[in-house]
């Protein structure tokens, strides 16, 4: 089992004045994270890959602080990533982690599953590229025949996108 998570809140990419990298969360965002916190908790996470973007870093932040692993940054999931390189990664990661990307990342992932979960399932994958900010997958059984893909939503109280 692993948990994909798109950021949270982050403001306008086109009002801030920095690198797109630096782009902080917004007090939304923030709030998002501390209440994604306890999601993943419940969720079961133990281990916690994040873009090197600050916004993805800060997403998972409060989470690293409440299960006391720390934030491991991974090229494999900027928003540039390429699609083998995403693949590779999600093959790879074991159970119990949570991966913080961008809505690029995740619509890369949805497009280059779409043979191999078909291959290996006999249905068709999940569309996780409309994911909201903040938005949780939990994936099951990745890569084999009992695969299951299950949008855990954003934490209860959130109602932003």
């Amino acid at each position: 089992m692993f948990v994909l998570v798109r950021h949270a809140h982050a403001g306008s990419k086109k009002r801030w004045p920095g690198s797109d990298e630096d782009r902080p969360l917004s007090r939304r965002g923030e709030e998002q994270a501390r209440d994604l916190a306890a999601l993943l908790a419940r969720l079961g996470v133990t281990r916690l890959l994040s873009s090197p973007a600050l916004r993805c870093r800060d997403t998972l932040q409060p989470a690293s602080e409440e299960l006391w692993v720390p934030v491991e940054p991974v090229a494999a999931l900027t928003a540039d990533a390429k699609a083998e390189d995403v693949l590779r990664l999600v093959a790879s990661v074991g159970t119990g982690a949570a991966l913080c990307t961008h809505r690029e990342t995740l619509q890369t992932l949805s497009q280059a599953w779409a043979r191999s979960w078909q291959a290996a399932t006999g249905s068709a994958p999940p569309d996780v590229s409309g994911t909201p900010k903040a938005g949780c997958w939990v994936v099951e059984n990745y890569g084999t025949a009992a695969a299951t893909a299950r949008f855990a939503g954003r934490p209860s109280r959130l109602s932003w996108s």
